[in-house]
């Protein structure tokens, strides 16, 4: 056979071709090797038929294998590709590898790259690749690998390369339809808001009833060909690291439990596992999958093979598909969200914050991408960058906002408007806030301005404005906090406008600013702080701790000629006395000490 060669670095390949199959219980599950050994000769300059050489600038040196007939014979849903390659380098990323397919053998399909696989660790000098997908049709691989010495490491080697064709055999329609009927409906907050009747209003959408187990399709399902239980002698671990994870290796296929079998296969009969590396897989839409089997007693933390040798302590998620370029689909991401937010709350797990891995001894996030535990790319890089966001979702998913308080501020010198005083507990997630009102309870049909609101780490109070209000006419309003994922709604209740809520005194106006003495006091958790104004002015209400820090501001608007009235709810704080002040227009007028009794 004719070859291309060019000097700077000659090659002699000695072609040993083996072709083998692993039995299967099942026809329809396929598993294939073919291995090719190559010796290197930097000397002499030859090759051997079975393939081509070409060589380039700085040492590079590239291999191409001859058309290789996929050696599948039963009906396939795609033809799936495994790789191991031997050979003797500094690091992996030395050497490069591509494969392409054709139904003839002539016209040729783009060059597909073939990523090294960092969750395995074989023999010596033996590397693994990541599963890549072709099309059902093809009928013929070839592939390419290229050596690129370095200062490091001049003379980098291939000395043999194992090719795995895997067939997993067909999911029949019925089974994929029932895999999706695992799949909640996405839905919007609002919408759900709409749909809450008036009755039954209070609540949270993420009640601690919410963080079971997502459904999932089982291994005795997905893996019905390959004989598969639930359940196997598998070591468990305490987790408290939740590691995401993407599968590489591009693929067009929609059979995803086909795909999963094939991961099952690459790694039990390609790698030598006991079972499948991840823990669970989430495929595009946003079906999951149970991957290796609990323990026999039913533990779900059983160690896997996913994280860089460092498995201990650790739950890996593997989201099907390349995410170096595109970002996962919205409902795989949300379905991810559930997972994480599940082994979270099971193992009160603070998903904001690092933690110190204890295998590889390193502070990293509690949820960590694959590449935070070794040199790889996993999860790609898309969908890495967009880590920090996934935590902050799943922190608001699993903490939906809780309003503490609401109630009203009237005076009659507006009855035009109203002010509704809310606390609310954002629990560290970004918060819109707005309030739902309306002359009918049934039918709360008009909504204020939203207040957006940063995380925080203590409760934080706001004045939501109604307007447009008609004198003496009864309202009824509920105040809703919606975060990335989660929300909540208030009860509905009631005021008539023009109606003062705060203690005003029309035929006498006050002569001075005046705070007057907290009642009740002691209190537990809740009190009420008059003041009075002899003019219109900005005011806030303030509570400090005894060391003079400030823990709350109460009220903060502009208030009317009069006498006033407002709440403080000391839930959030310790028992102790605090002191609270009158400041008006920016000064402080007056302060006073109370005292809470838990």
């Amino acid at each position: 056979m004719k070859y291309l060669l060019y000097s700077t670095f000659s090659l002699l390949f000695i072609l040993g071709l083996s072709l083998s199959a692993i039995a299967q219980q099942q026809p329809e599950n396929e598993f294939v090797t073919v291995s090719h050994s190559v010796e290197m000769d930097s000397y002499s300059g030859k090759v051997s038929d079975g393939f081509q050489i070409q060589t380039s600038d700085r040492g590079r040196a590239t291999i191409f294998s001859e058309p290789i007939q996929v050696p599948l014979q039963s009906e396939r849903p795609f033809v799936a590709l495994g790789m191991h390659w031997h050979a003797i380098v500094g690091n992996p990323h030395q050497i490069e590898v591509s494969a392409r397919s054709s139904v003839d053998g002539q016209e040729w399909s783009e060059w597909m790259e073939i990523e090294h696989d960092h969750h395995v660790e074989l023999d010596s000098d033996t590397y693994a690749a990541n599963l890549v997908f072709f099309p059902a049709e093809a009928q013929f691989i070839q592939y390419q690998a290229t050596v690129t010495p370095t200062m490091m490491f001049s003379n980098p080697t291939i000395n043999g390369i194992d090719l795995f064709f895997i067939n997993p055999g067909k999911t029949p329609q019925h089974q994929l339809d029932d895999h999706l009927a695992t799949v909640p409906e996405m839905r919007e907050p609002t919408d759900v808001i709409r749909e809450k009747s008036v009755g039954n209003v209070d609540f949270q959408v993420n009640t601690s009833a919410e963080y079971a187990l997502p459904q999932y399709v089982d291994r005795q399902n997905w893996g019905q060909s390959l004989g598969l239980t639930n359940l196997a002698s598998r070591s468990v671990t305490t987790v408290n690291h939740l590691i995401v994870h993407h599968s590489a290796g591009q693929n067009t296929a929609f059979d995803f439990a086909a795909i999963v079998r094939s991961y099952w296969n690459g790694h039990v009969n390609g790698n030598g596992w006991a079972d499948i590396g991840y823990n669970w897989l989430v495929d595009p839409n946003g079906v999951i999958y149970q991957g290796r089997a609990f323990s026999l007693d039913g533990n779900k933390d059983v160690i896997g093979a996913h994280f860089s040798a460092q498995n201990g302590g650790t739950m890996g998620i593997c989201v099907i598909g390349d995410y170096s370029r595109v970002l996962p689909s919205e409902i795989a991401v949300n379905r991810l969200r559930d997972m994480l937010a599940w082994k979270a709350n099971e193992r009160n797990i603070d998903v904001l914050v690092r933690r110190v891995h204890p295998t590889q001894g390193r502070n990293i996030f509690t949820i960590s991408g694959h590449r935070d535990g070794g040199g790889t790319e996993c999860p790609g890089q898309m969908f890495y960058d967009t880590l920090p966001e996934l935590r902050h979702r799943v922190n608001a998913f699993m903490n939906p906002p809780l309003i503490v308080s609401s109630s009203p501020n009237i005076s009659s010198s507006t009855p035009e408007s109203a002010f509704i005083d809310v606390v609310l507990d954002n629990k560290r997630a970004a918060v819109i806030v707005y309030v739902e009102y309306g002359v009918d309870p049934e039918q709360l049909t008009f909504e204020t301005a939203d207040f957006q609101l940063d995380g925080s780490e203590e409760p934080i109070r706001v004045d939501v404005e109604l307007t447009d209000l008609q004198m003496g006419q009864e309202y009824f309003y509920r105040v809703v906090a919606i975060n990335s994922d989660t929300l909540s709604v208030g009860d509905v209740k009631s005021f008539k406008a023009g109606e003062p809520t705060s203690v005003e005194q029309d035929d006498q106006v006050p002569s001075s600013f005046t705070l007057e003495q907290n009642f009740p006091n002691p209190f537990n958790p809740t009190t009420q702080i008059q003041f009075s104004l002899p003019e219109n002015a900005q005011v806030r209400v303030l509570v400090h701790n005894v060391q003079g820090q400030l823990m709350n501001v109460v009220a903060d608007r502009n208030f009317a000629t009069g006498r006033h009235e407002v709440s403080f709810d000391g839930a959030s704080l310790s028992s102790g006395i605090y002191l609270y002040s009158l400041e008006v227009n920016g000064r402080i007028v007056d302060t006073n000490k109370m005292m809470l009794v838990k």
